[in-house]
């Protein structure tokens, strides 16, 4: 069974503040789930995230970060279209910044 795509803009969180212009999207969020309640999902639009608060896990890590390291506050993570993921915080509570906008029309899967 495949896993949920939410909607552009749409993501696990309540938003607490957000502004919209030329097709980009920021919204200052608070992850309201426990991470065991964070399942695989994908996002029809791409994204960035900014940790606002410690303990943000994510499946985006380059060689030089244990796959079992949280990010800090600060920590900037890109998750292009489609891409399935379950990123959470160690608690509820945390939060981000997401800046999300449609890749351009004939964009591949992954590219930036």
């Amino acid at each position: 069974m495949a896993s949920p795509s939410l909607s552009p803009g749409e993501f696990l969180g309540a938003q607490t503040r957000g502004v919209r212009a030329h097709g980009y999207r920021v919204d200052l969020r608070i992850a309201t789930l426990p991470p065991e309640q964070v399942h695989l999902h994908s996002h029809e639009d791409a994204h960035f995230v900014l940790a606002l608060d410690a303990g943000y896990r994510s499946l985006a890590h380059d060689p030089l970060t244990p796959r079992h390291q949280a990010f800090g506050p600060g920590a900037l993570v890109w998750n292009p279209s489609g891409v399935e993921h379950s990123d959470c915080f160690d608690v509820a509570g945390g939060r981000f910044l997401s800046l999300s906008f449609m890749p351009p029309a004939g964009a591949r899967l992954g590219d930036p």
